[in-house]
């Protein structure tokens, strides 16, 4: 037996032995062959800034080129250990690229042949950008890591921009963490201007990683301009290409941020370094409302934070531009609050402001939410909601959010601006749009890919991840208001949702024509390389998904058309005594009806005071009105119902509680055939709710 052992470790031993040095010439051919191809469209030297690499995947070769080469002009660079031909023609580097057709090739050197497949943009500007240290790899490593670059922009094959930039770095926050695309914030020295837009020093490239469209955040910023909504950014699309190697399709936008020819209001961090002139206002220590003055996190609500300032400028009215925020970001940003019903609120501008002007500027936005939060809409100082918001671009901002049912819906990306001498909160400007118009997911309780129903006035970010509150949005809230409803319709059949809904598909079609080369460059780049067909690939891929963005938009606008020219009726939900809320998501109209919705917390965040059972709804909060049960059809005879949770058994009533299925207990009060019935009607709608999800229907 052990000389048997031996025998086959012997043996093993030589085929281990023969296998490896079978593997010696592949090892060694592989160093050989070509090592590196470029192409410089615009005829200059192999170092310069604009000359694309050739890019590997899975075996197959690309070269993506802008659309305003000119091939005749063009040249070619190749390292290589042997001649190389292109389809059998020689080729050799500083020849003329004119062999490089858009289409498929084989290369070939030493006899290996690589299967090159040359792509060419059309239509869009291409943009070179060339870091210090010649590498992503530092850039890459944290979004807050920054380098000095250099960038060059070609319009039309003219060279518009050559320029030092004082710093490239990442930026975003779901698509930097997410997606291997990743976006850029940039830097000039001095305001300088791109590609048409006005002059600036920061720029913000969005990779567009989730939308397989490439064109909702130029459409949407397009969009929100033609509403009128102030200081929307200017933005156009590019071919980006980094050290060489080309990084996609990419939205170039003004950043948002207080200043000329972005938003127009009194600089406020100006004012604190002229009222600090010897003062390094970053470098000062931070304070907040919490014990001692230090800063409090987000799981406090009406706390601040702020930085230790010493003098304020003699107006601190404004200005201040807002953003709402998740709960996890706010606690990285410098200064804010908490509201005092828990909205996470930052100070974009000032960055870095001061406790006086922090408590400012916090002390009206609550007095402001106390006002929506009101039944009435007034405040405990009689001030009604609209005395505190310009409501001209509250309501284009509501109504664009409905459209386009983004799943950051007045979450995050939400922006207020409140000037010097102004009372008013101004709803604006709109940003980021990769996750609206038709995005394939869900968000509390709203499916973002259905153009049917309600959306932004029944949002809320319900406690998860670690946060603490759940927390209505403004949108929402404002949308209980009979009065801002009405509103809405008259803005909507006023602007040009109502009046040219044509346009706004055709703002879209237009784009994704005009983007739809680059776009395929693009998902070829990222997606869809590995293909055994990869055009064929990306281009069903990208007109697939704009056809599902397009008819989104479209029905978008007639379900909204529809709900906003009739008599729409509002149902809601009030948890009378137990906690959270629900709005009924089914655009309905007086002397229509809607399904009555159960209690579980996925269906109508709602849940029991201590633990008391539920007996359905009721038209009184005294349970002594009109009895619905989970399912049952309520008729909307007026503009506003609201049905009040029953968590007692109404008097005179033989009602059992409704079955709330549990992994413990799924459905079992007694065998009554009433609570039978509930619980089989609520599985069945709790199968019919999964499947829908799972297959988008409806």
């Amino acid at each position: 037996m052990k000389k048997t052992r031996k025998t086959l470790s012997v043996l093993l031993s030589v085929l281990l032995a023969l296998l490896l040095l079978s593997l010696v010439p592949a090892a060694f051919a592989a160093e050989g062959g070509i090592t590196a191809l470029k192409i410089n469209p615009y005829g200059g030297d192999e170092s310069a800034i604009d000359t694309v690499k050739w890019f590997a995947s899975s075996g197959k070769y690309y070269l993506f080129l802008p659309a305003d080469v000119d091939l005749t002009a063009a040249k070619v660079y190749v390292t290589a250990s042997d001649d190389v031909t292109v389809d059998g023609a020689p080729v050799a580097s500083g020849d003329a690229a004119a062999a490089f057709t858009a289409g498929a090739h084989t290369l070939s050197c030493g006899g290996r042949t690589y299967p090159l497949t040359v792509l060419r943009s059309a239509a869009l500007p291409a943009i070179f950008i060339e870091t210090e240290s010649g590498s992503l790899d530092y850039l890459l490593a944290d979004k807050e890591n920054k380098e000095e670059a250099t960038i060059r922009v070609y319009e039309d094959g003219v060279l518009t921009l050559d320029k030092a930039l004082k710093q490239i770095k990442g930026r975003g926050n779901s698509t930097w963490v997410e997606c291997p695309k990743k976006p850029f914030n940039i830097k000039f020295d001095k305001k300088t201007a791109m590609l048409g837009m006005p002059k600036a020093k920061k720029w913000s490239l969005l990779a567009n990683y989730k939308d397989d469209s490439d064109i909702k955040t130029p459409a949407g910023l397009a969009l929100g301009r033609e509403l009128g909504i102030p200081y929307t950014s200017e933005c156009r699309n590019a071919d980006l290409y980094l050290n060489g190697e080309y990084y996609g399709n990419f939205s170039v936008c003004e950043s948002v941020e207080v200043g000329d020819s972005r938003v127009e209001i009194t600089d406020l961090e100006k004012l604190n370094e002229a009222a600090n002139p010897d003062v390094d206002i970053e470098a000062l220590p931070r304070g907040g409302t919490g014990s001692g003055g230090t800063v409090q996190n987000h799981a406090v609500k009406g706390s601040m934070k702020w930085v230790n300032i010493p003098n304020d400028p003699e107006d601190i009215s404004g200005g201040y531009l807002l953003e709402m925020e998740f709960a996890g970001r706010y606690n990285d940003e410098i200064s804010g609050f908490v509201s005092d019903r828990g909205q996470w609120v930052v100070v974009k501008a000032p960055e870095y402001a001061s406790e006086a002007q922090v408590r400012y500027i916090a002390g009206l936005y609550n007095e402001a939410e106390e006002a929506i939060y009101s039944k009435t809409g007034y405040n405990s100082l009689g001030k009604h909601y609209t005395d505190y918001f310009d409501m001209d671009t509250l309501l284009k901002t509501y109504l664009f959010m409905e459209l386009q049912k983004p799943l950051d819906t007045a979450i995050t990306s939400f922006y207020f601006y409140k000037d010097a001498g102004s009372d008013l909160l101004v709803a604006a400007p709109v940003w980021d749009f990769d996750r609206g118009f038709y995005t394939p997911e869900w968000r509390c309780g709203s499916d973002m890919s259905s153009p049917e129903g309600w959306h932004s006035s029944s949002f809320s970010y319900s406690g998860s991840g670690g946060d603490p509150f759940d927390t209505e949005t403004v949108l929402s809230l404002l949308f209980r208001h009979e009065d801002f409803r009405l509103a809405a319709a008259e803005v909507w059949n006023a602007s040009l949702f109502g009046t040219a809904p044509e346009a706004i598909d055709a703002l879209f079609s237009d784009l994704y024509e005009e983007n739809r080369t680059s776009l395929q460059m693009d998902l070829v780049r990222w997606k869809h390389a590995g293909s055994a067909s990869p055009l064929v690939a990306a281009a069903a891929a990208g007109d697939a998904y704009f056809a599902k963005v397009g008819g989104f938009v479209h029905r978008r606008l007639a379900v909204l058309d529809n709900a906003f020219s009739g008599n729409p009726a509002m149902l809601y939900y009030d948890a009378n005594g137990g906690s959270g809320h629900v709005f009924n998501r089914e655009i309905a109209f007086v002397g229509g009806s809607v399904t009555a919705l159960p209690t579980r917390v996925v269906d109508a965040h709602i849940n029991a005071p201590s633990g008391k059972p539920f007996y359905g709804w009721n038209t009184k909060a005294d349970g002594s009105g009109t009895i619905y049960r989970p399912g049952d059809k309520v008729p909307l005879k007026a503009k506003t119902t609201t049905l009040y949770a029953m968590w007692d058994e109404p008097e005179g009533s033989s009602l059992d509680p409704v079955p709330q299925p549990t992994q413990t207990d799924q459905g079992g009060n007694g065998g009554s055939r009433r609570n039978f019935l509930d619980w089989l009607r609520h599985i069945f709608k709790v199968i019919g709710d999964f499947w829908r999800r799972v297959f988008r229907i409806g």
